[in-house]
């Protein structure tokens, strides 16, 4: 039995996670993927939310305090 795709390379960077500007002089951050070069897909997204949901991340400040 196989998983589901949880993500997808970027259609528009080609998961590279940046873009050439129109000059062609300087790289910027792909406005599709937020510069990771991956998409997640419906399944990957439930994935995230789950996480999200259920995992408490600490900030460094509040473990600090």
């Amino acid at each position: 039995m196989g998983l589901p795709d949880l993500e997808v390379k970027c259609w528009k960077c080609w998961g590279e996670g940046v873009l050439a500007s129109e000059d062609h002089g300087e790289m910027t951050e792909c406005p599709e993927c937020a510069g990771v070069g991956w998409i997640p897909t419906a399944d990957g997204r439930k994935l995230l939310d789950f996480l999200q949901r259920h995992l408490v991340i600490q900030d460094e400040e509040e473990s600090e305090g």
